[in-house]
């Protein structure tokens, strides 16, 4: 009888623990459905070049891709005043792609890059106009053999989406902990009746 009257507290108050783990997982799913965040923890690898302008019509901007060999370009992309990234090149069946990274090597050998799809024609026509005229060439030559899309590092908010889906593996693993905990014959069920640890409910 008293056995009975232990599982039937820890039954409602784990219940009832249960209830606000699910009440944050339902609001941190619902922040993540109402501001499109779930498919901003996974990239589409891009394979083929020619795949990219479908991408970008379909609305997929976070996209990943493999590099043999980025180029520094010279040109730095800063936020007040503070250096944020540089522009570097990549020669791609007889084209140029400008991908814009967080990095200050010259040369960057077998990298992938993981960030946002986007077309910055402003960017991109200032540093194709500074190139040509160092190379003595004009710049019409130079977007012939460009790119239209450049993939960009900076504009993906890893900290952010990081913080968010660390947030919902910690309320998921606290449900999960609690379930465990009402099953009859777990362990965590066995060690809450033998009193061997404490149970903060």
């Amino acid at each position: 009888m008293q056995n009975k009257r232990l599982n039937l507290f820890l039954l409602k108050n784990t219940v009832m623990s249960l209830l606000g783990s699910a009440v944050i997982m339902a609001v941190l799913t619902g922040l993540m459905v109402q501001f499109h965040l779930l498919g901003n923890f996974t990239f589409h690898t891009i394979k083929q070049l020619s795949d990219i302008p479908g991408l970008y019509n379909s609305g997929i901007s976070n996209v990943e891709m493999a590099f043999d060999k980025l180029q520094y370009m010279g040109y730095d992309y800063c936020m007040d005043g503070k250096r944020v990234g540089g522009y570097y090149c990549a020669w791609i069946n007889d084209k140029f792609m400008i991908v814009l990274i967080d990095d200050t090597e010259t040369v960057i050998r077998d990298y992938t890059v993981q960030g946002q799809l986007k077309k910055d024609p402003a960017t991109c026509s200032y540093i194709l106009s500074q190139c040509a005229e160092s190379a003595g060439i004009s710049k019409e030559q130079l977007e012939k053999i460009t790119y239209d899309y450049m993939i960009s590092e900076i504009d993906y908010p890893k900290t952010f989406y990081g913080i968010v889906k660390l947030a919902f593996y910690l309320a998921l693993a606290s449900a999960v902990s609690f379930v465990r905990g009402i099953i009859p014959g777990s362990d965590t069920y066995r060690e809450c009746l033998t009193g061997s640890w404490l149970c903060v409910i």
